[in-house]
């Protein structure tokens, strides 16, 4: 009994305890590279984090099925996070996968002290009802 409940514990104090203090604030520029898995987009963006609760990032994408075959899409968005959690869920706005196209986006976000970032979402695009699973890897400087 003890050792199901002790696992659980030492993986939700160490987020815990990680969290506390964002380094998002410190760590200003950052590059991710992504997958979409409702779209099947792969890509990578630039990222600013102008505070420790604000980013906003620019890149592209392009079809990950079709290497080949060159279709890249300019992608932005801005994601709000919790003030001061390194490990901090997140909401935001991005452009969908066509032109002209809102996404709303929800999900979970780490941002290590040395500046490595890993991060997975839920993205709904408005207007055409595409949906997907996004995951991101990343390095802020």
């Amino acid at each position: 009994m003890m050792k199901r409940f002790f696992t659980p514990a030492v993986v939700l104090l160490f987020f815990w305890s990680t969290a506390l203090a964002s380094e998002r604030g410190q760590k200003k520029l950052g590059l991710t590279g992504e997958y979409n898995f409702g779209s099947e987009l792969l890509g990578a963006a630039f990222a600013v984090n102008a505070t420790d609760w604000f980013r906003l990032q620019l890149g592209y994408a392009f079809p990950a099925k079709t290497p080949n075959k060159f279709n890249a899409q300019l992608e932005g968005a801005g994601k709000l996070f919790v003030p001061d959690w390194n490990f901090s869920p997140y909401i935001g706005l991005g452009s969908g996968p066509s032109s002209g196209t809102i996404a709303v986006i929800i999900g979970v976000d780490y941002t290590a002290q040395s500046g490595f970032n890993l991060g997975a979402g839920y993205s709904q695009v408005s207007t055409n009802g595409a949906s997907g699973t996004v995951i991101y890897i990343g390095y802020y400087f």
